[in-house]
């Protein structure tokens, strides 16, 4: 077939057009030099998840695309994505990368961006690397929440809503942020801020969730017990409900009445204390004696019982009757123990003294003298020992009749004993006294009861004053009981 030059040349233009219509295609279109390596740089982003990535996901920097995923592979720690960068996106290598969702229907992308700061703290905003991302380079990226998760919550929370329900959630939640749009946002940015500060202690948060187990373990296996609890307090709030006026009287009274008692207290301040420290003893000396005590409570009720049936019994077979005995010398006082002799004070001294603790009848306790002395008491903490006070209960009763201690607080010792016989001839007693005193301490006279007369050692007589308020003279017992008080 013989061409002619003319048709030469329109097939050499028709295959250098088509050539270049190919290369502006295969460039331009099919980025053929991106496929082959050529004014790119291929950098790896491992995640924890896929995140719904996909191969050929756009990658943008600052919202500008500047390549794409490559591919997305499985690994023993997580997923590995290949991102395919123009050599022209000159991305620093500190910048986060995050998968994002373009819309809800998964179109998911890498994005890389400046990392987010609070902008409620003073924290120094991050500093932009000067060291670039190139061939080669491996970085961490983040996964944002799906919002397909969230759609589908969502869709659950409406499913529980009746469709005639439906139309009031809506107008009621209108109405509740109709004209709040200040309270809204404040209140979207303060979980925001809640957020970013859980986000930071993510891993205190995880901690206590995983310590809160059992406890949350515990309150399943209680359900029935906290639903009890429940139906007891609804019945205490009606209660409540029901007495609201005296409710409100006691608090509107109330701080009146804790006034009083705060004034009342401040006024026992300089007396409580010490009265405190008082019947702390007294509540030791108790807390020894609590059988003693229960014992008299005990039968005290019984014995006044039958005191005052026979005092108001009017037969005398069924009253009282009592024999009253005089002794004298049966047996001996007891004067170990007391002050001498020459210490004593005359009866009719009645100025107030001080004396000396401990000072009792210090004998045997077998011996006849004040059997019914302190020296007996029984001592409660020590069964079958006998003393006069707890603390001789614990060490043990020492008689000064047997055995020379020292003696406490200044108590008076033993009546010396007289010498012994040596033989020698005494001194005679004169047969009558040498004289006689007119007023002796110590004399014996007659006494009429009746009318309270009696004989003085210098022959005079005397009266006791018995008489009553009246000038009566007191015939009965009770008179001279009332008239001694009076």
């Amino acid at each position: 077939m013989n061409i002619t030059r003319k048709v030469r040349l329109q097939l050499l233009a028709f295959a250098v057009v088509g050539t270049v219509a190919l290369l502006i295609v295969a460039i331009s279109y099919l980025a053929v030099p991106g496929m082959l390596g050529i004014g790119k740089y291929k950098v790896t982003l491992n995640l924890a998840a896929s995140g719904g990535l996909y191969k050929n996901s756009n990658v943008t920097y600052r919202g500008v695309t500047v390549g794409r995923v490559d591919s997305v592979k499985l690994t023993p720690e997580g997923v590995t994505a290949a991102l395919i960068i123009d050599d022209s996106a000159r991305i620093p290598k500190n910048l986060t990368a995050t998968v994002r969702s373009a819309s809800a229907i998964g179109e998911q992308y890498v994005d890389f961006a400046v990392p987010e700061q609070d902008t409620e703290s003073d924290a120094t905003p991050v500093a932009i690397s000067s060291e670039m991302l190139r061939d080669g380079s491996v970085i961490i990226g983040e996964i944002t929440v799906p919002i397909s998760g969230v759609i589908d919550r969502a869709d659950e929370m409406l499913a529980q809503i009746e469709d005639s329900n439906l139309r009031t959630v809506i107008t009621e939640a209108f109405a509740a942020f109709d004209g709040r749009t200040e309270d809204v946002q404040r209140f979207i940015d303060s979980v925001t801020l809640f957020l970013s500060e859980a986000n930071k202690n993510s891993d205190a948060i995880v901690k206590l969730i995983d310590s809160a187990e059992p406890v949350l373990a515990s309150q399943d296996k209680t359900r029935t017990e906290i639903a009890s609890w429940t139906r007891d307090l609804t019945t205490v709030t009606d209660q409540l409900r029901a007495n609201k006026p005296e409710i409100t009287g006691i608090l509107n009274k109330g701080p009146a009445t804790a006034d009083k008692g705060r004034q009342l207290f401040e006024s026992l301040k300089p007396t409580l204390p010490l009265l405190i420290d008082n019947l702390s003893v007294t509540a030791k000396t108790l807390a020894v004696y609590h059988a003693n005590l229960n014992q008299i409570v005990v039968i005290y009720p019984r014995l006044i019982a039958g005191l005052i049936t026979a005092i108001n019994s009017e037969d005398s077979d069924k009253g009282a009757n009592v024999d009253f005995v005089a002794s004298f010398q049966d047996p001996p006082p007891c004067t170990v123990g007391f002050y001498p002799l020459e210490k004593r004070r005359s009866p009719g001294d009645q100025t107030v003294k001080d004396y000396p603790s401990g000072m009792l009848c210090k004998v045997a306790h077998d011996s006849p003298l004040a059997v019914r002395g302190s020296r007996n008491y029984p001592c409660v903490e020590y069964p079958g020992r006998r003393a006069s006070t707890p603390a001789e209960c614990r060490t043990g009763y020492q008689p000064l009749d047997q055995k020379s201690l020292p003696l406490p607080n200044g108590v008076p010792g033993l009546v010396p004993k007289p010498a012994s016989n040596t033989g020698a001839q005494g001194k005679l007693v004169p047969a009558a006294p040498t004289s006689v005193d007119s007023t002796p301490s110590v004399y014996a006279t007659n006494y009429d009861p009746r009318t309270g007369e009696y004989t003085g050692p210098d022959g005079k007589v005397y009266r006791v004053d018995t008489a009553s308020s009246k000038g009566e003279v007191a015939t009965q017992w009770e008179q001279l009981i009332t008239t001694t008080l009076k």
